[in-house]
């Protein structure tokens, strides 16, 4: 019986791990600019605001004044400190791509 609770721990463990990375490799390639097309000007995505919370027991993130994230990850809230699920309940703004690559990687990891 605990050698399959293990197994299931360390298979657990292992998805959540793939899932980071892929949603971190998915993050990197979103370093582009954007357009606004109200002013025409280009903004980079390294001053864009992020918004990191929970959505169905996950950690999501929203792009500032959105109201669906635009990423969903597979790292469980409840697995996380008291902390960080206090953090996650208010919402975590994000500035920039880069400072959200590491904080996802901080969480996921």
């Amino acid at each position: 019986m605990k050698n399959t609770v293990k197994l299931a721990v360390i298979a657990i463990t292992g998805i959540v791990l793939v899932s980071c990375v892929i949603i971190s490799t998915l993050a990197t390639g979103a370093g582009r600019e954007v357009v606004r097309a109200a002013s025409q000007q280009t903004v980079s995505d390294e001053s864009r605001n992020f918004v990191m919370g929970e959505r169905r027991g996950r950690i999501a993130v929203w792009r500032e004044g959105e109201t669906e994230p635009f990423m969903t990850t597979d790292t469980l809230v409840y697995s996380l400190p008291k902390a960080d699920r206090s953090k996650l309940a208010k919402g975590i703004v994000i500035t920039g791509e880069s400072a959200l690559r590491k904080i996802l990687e901080d969480y996921c990891s």
